[in-house]
């Protein structure tokens, strides 16, 4: 019973809304009880590098095609950023999108300010994601921001690295 009362609270949090637009993985527009606003995914952070379209396509796709959008704020989370968006999980079809694109490693965690909710669910779906060298994880500048998980990064720079050996003997 005291399962179910905390699950429903915690929907209780959630608003519904629709989508107007998708600007990134990370940042979109949405239509809710009180108008249109400007939303960014609490946590989240997309390295710049080659896989930002597939990126951004993934998640455009999933919030374009969901029967059912919700948002909530956490309740240790300022309420917009500096770029007014307002800070939210955004749930696609009852599913945290946070917690894909981490998994995935298509994002990873930062502008992290309190002990939020998800953090720590999130931090293991990365830890993960960079022990099977996903997504961002391969970027030859990458590194873990917030997590600290101690999992080494196996992307470019380390294969460069090692292969530093190059040749200057040119034919004309």
């Amino acid at each position: 019973f005291l399962m179910c009362t905390s699950f429903v609270k915690a929907e209780e949090n959630r608003e519904s809304v629709s989508l107007v637009s998708c600007d990134s993985a990370v940042s979109m527009w949405v239509n809710t009880s009180k108008g249109i606003k400007r939303i960014r995914l609490l946590m989240m952070d997309t390295a710049d590098g080659t896989l930002n379209k597939e990126i951004n396509d993934y998640a455009c796709s999933l919030v374009k095609n969901a029967k059912s959008l919700e948002i909530e704020k956490d309740e240790l989370s300022d309420e917009k950023n500096k770029y007014n968006e307002y800070l939210v999980y955004l749930y696609v079809d009852g599913t945290l999108l946070q917690e894909s694109l981490v998994s995935k490693g298509y994002s990873q965690v930062n502008y992290v300010y309190n002990d939020y909710k998800w953090l720590t669910k999130l931090c293991e779906l990365q830890a993960g994601a960079i022990n099977e060298n996903l997504g961002i994880w391969t970027y030859s500048d990458i590194k873990e921001e917030y997590c600290q998980s101690g999992i080494e990064i196996k992307n470019e720079t380390k294969q460069e690295e090692k292969s530093e050996e190059k040749s200057y003997d040119y034919e004309y």
